[in-house]
């Protein structure tokens, strides 16, 4: 279909060229993980590879409501979020 799609640009449009690209991916696996902290509940994102943790994220949407409801920056709130996962997670 790729000629065809060549041949219909070339006839149809002022084109001199067309670029192609394949474009891959790969993604960790992750879970997301309640955590409970003095601002609340705080979902956090743990990505694995092989099993081994490769990345700890607390959900932002989260620590902005949270952070907003007890007039606290955001940091403060995404901070206690993420030393509450690394408590739990021992």
């Amino acid at each position: 279909r790729r000629g065809a799609i060549e041949e219909l640009l070339f006839a149809e449009t002022t084109t001199l060229g067309v670029r192609w690209q394949e474009w891959d991916r790969t993604v960790l696996d992750r879970e997301i993980v309640p955590v409970e902290t003095e601002y609340g509940t705080i979902a956090v994102k743990v990505a694995r590879r092989q099993g081994r943790v490769c990345n700890v994220q607390p959900e932002f949407d989260d620590c902005l409501a949270r952070a907003s409801a007890a007039s606290r920056p955001v940091k403060e709130v995404w901070a206690a979020a993420l030393s509450a996962y690394h408590r739990t997670a021992r």
